[in-house]
């Protein structure tokens, strides 16, 4: 269906604006992503609403999808399958983040956080970015570009994440929540996280089929 959607749509745009094959396939995937992008957020916000962890449950994937938007990270090959993966993971992260938080004095909580924070960042130094296979890195100069961007906006978000709860403008469990979604995107860029990856790739849920094209599985891009 998501294939059909916006294969239709980029045929129509292209027909419209006279643009030739490759201009049709741009926004065939980018109609595509988008499609994909807000059926995931709204899977993620219905499902934190359903365990009372909404707050933390954003926080932690609004974290995770700025910095994947620089970094890229590990892939599945079906689009129902990200908005599933995603439903299941973020809502755990809030629930991980509202159970823990309370139970962590301050000066444990910000430890732990900066132990999270300092990993995040040996991670993007390290693998940032990873190659989406709908839109690969094409020259070093945008992989370097890339990378800086990752690590100044993971710098970014954890210094305006921690200053907002030192300042008492987020609780602990909003702030323990962006910390674990910056997390949990650095650690898709390592080779642990492709493998958990391919664990959900290997899943066979009912409705989920994996769409062909040309040969090649249709993929979930950064």
């Amino acid at each position: 269906m998501l294939a059909t959607v916006s294969r239709n749509v980029a045929d129509y745009l292209a027909r419209e604006l006279n643009l030739g094959d490759e201009s049709r396939e741009i926004i065939q995937y980018a109609v595509k992503l988008v499609i994909s992008s807000v059926a995931g957020l709204v899977a993620i916000g219905l499902v934190g609403l359903l365990l009372n962890v909404l707050k933390p449950t954003l926080a932690a994937a609004l974290v995770a999808a700025t910095i994947r938007s620089f970094s890229g990270g590990a892939h599945l090959s079906r689009p129902g399958l990200c908005v599933a993966a995603g439903a299941v993971v973020f809502p755990l992260l809030g629930l991980l983040a509202k159970f823990a938080a309370p139970l962590m004095e301050p000066p444990h909580l910000g430890d732990s956080a900066a132990v999270g924070i300092i990993l995040s960042i040996y991670c993007l130094f390290r693998w940032a970015p990873a190659d989406s296979p709908g839109k690969p890195i094409q020259t070093i100069v945008h992989r370097k570009k890339l990378k800086r961007l990752s690590l100044v906006f993971a710098v970014l978000v954890s210094l305006v994440s921690t200053l907002a709860w030192y300042g008492k403008y987020i609780d602990s469990t909003a702030f323990l929540a962006a910390v674990l979604g910056l997390l949990w995107q650095s650690l898709t860029l390592s080779p642990t996280g492709y493998l958990v990856a391919k664990g959900f790739d290997n899943l066979r849920l009912p409705g989920l089929k994996c769409r062909k094209k040309g040969g090649a599985k249709t993929k979930c891009g950064r």
